[in-house]
């Protein structure tokens, strides 16, 4: 459980630190990488860091905690 409990808070930071690239960079990336793929990018990652982190917390709550 320790090993999903780091796996999921590493994957968190990651994600967040893409969503917050995409998100800060879009406009410029955007401009270098045609069609939807920056926003995509963006929305998936964000929703997976949403995700970890809440397996994260949850795995604290209920087996750590």
């Amino acid at each position: 459980m320790i090993e999903a409990f780091r796996l999921s808070g590493m994957m968190a930071g990651i994600l967040m630190t893409v969503a917050g690239f995409t998100g800060f960079f879009g406009p410029s990336l955007r401009k270098r990488i045609k069609g939807p793929f920056v926003f995509t990018v963006h929305r998936w990652c964000g929703l997976g860091a949403v995700a970890c982190g809440l397996t994260h917390g949850l795995i604290y709550m209920l087996y750590l905690g």
